[in-house]
């Protein structure tokens, strides 16, 4: 997923976006509250666990940190990653 990410990440450059990749996760939530994106695109599978993305989001919404709108992409196929 990682290149397939860095592609996308490039393109959206070239239409003039600014574009930050995060890593490792643990500067996920610490980055978002600082550069307040417009925007967060992420997978829902992070190295912490097949929920992890979801787990994060949810966490910077509990704390009133994130107001933004979230896509989420991801290999995962099952209804229920996709209802939550």
């Amino acid at each position: 997923m990682d290149h397939f990410f860095h592609g996308r990440s490039e393109l959206l450059h070239g239409f003039g976006f600014d574009v930050r990749s995060i890593s490792p996760t643990s500067d996920f939530q610490p980055a978002v509250i600082e550069y307040q994106p417009c925007v967060i695109v992420m997978d829902i599978m992070l190295a912490e666990g097949a929920d992890a993305g979801l787990v994060a989001i949810q966490d910077l919404r509990r704390q009133g940190a994130l107001r933004c709108p979230v896509i989420f992409l991801s290999a995962r196929s099952d209804v229920e990653a996709r209802l939550e």
